[in-house]
């Protein structure tokens, strides 16, 4: 009698991360994108970082060692119509908020310490353009996308509602992931432009202040782009796909 043996597909390390918040911790530690990159393996991802793929097992082996000290969200677990009011009510609120002081600490630092580092017009730019991206796509899923989530949600528990003019739910999901894409290559390019935001010395506090507040909104992007691309938009194609 011959057996038939069924490969298992790799996981992802966008699936690592949905499944274990440690994980997710290594990454970051690491380097790791486990969010626009988050449909890689650990061994791609390993080799775009540039990083020893023995290594970052091991990292990602000893922190499942690690106890949790503090309560942690399980986002996982959430109803995907209150992820969604999270995502807006956490991570789209912080963007806004944080819009117009990073508008102005970009411009003041540019101003008056661009003939010095001269990489700074560069990066008001670089910064301008990914809170404009965001803002237009936090606009999109506010308006289209997570009310049709919602509407995907109400059919599932018995309500009859229409699900807009897409005939899958993939379609806006696809569009949000080019954005993701989008913005992360313009977090690379400031990364890279500012050497992972390393203040230089004698930076006055403005820059030192700018330098911190860019680094906390990337911190926070990844975050929220993980919660989209690693969670809620795969519990969106599964609500779809058990109707």
């Amino acid at each position: 009698m011959s057996y038939t043996s069924l490969e298992t597909k790799p996981e992802t390390v966008g699936e690592m991360a949905r499944r274990d918040y440690r994980k997710a911790e290594v990454f970051k530690r690491l380097g790791i994108d486990f969010c626009c990159g988050g449909k890689k393996t650990v061994e791609e991802s390993a080799e775009v970082a540039g990083l020893d793929v023995t290594l970052v097992k091991e990292a990602l082996s000893k922190s499942e060692t690690v106890n949790v000290g503090t309560a942690q969200h399980d986002f996982d677990s959430w109803p995907s119509s209150f992820l969604a009011d999270y995502i807006v009510n956490v991570h789209h609120k912080y963007v806004r908020e944080s819009t117009q002081i990073l508008d102005e600490l970009s411009n003041r630092v540019a101003y008056k310490h661009g003939d010095r580092f001269t990489y700074l017009p560069l990066l008001r730019n670089y910064v301008m353009e990914l809170l404009e991206e965001l803002h237009t796509h936090m606009r999109k899923e506010e308006m289209i996308l997570f009310p049709f989530v919602k509407q995907l949600e109400q059919r599932t528990s018995g309500e009859s509602n229409s699900c807009g003019s897409f005939s899958t739910v993939q379609q806006p999901i696809s569009v949000m992931e080019d954005d993701h894409n989008a913005a992360g290559e313009l977090v690379r390019k400031i990364k890279e432009l500012t050497d992972n935001f390393t203040i230089p010395a004698n930076a006055c506090n403005s820059h030192n202040l700018y330098f911190k507040k860019l680094e906390e909104f990337v911190g926070d992007l990844y975050q929220h782009i993980h919660l989209e691309n690693n969670i809620l938009f795969p519990k969106a194609i599964q609500l779809e796909k058990a109707q």
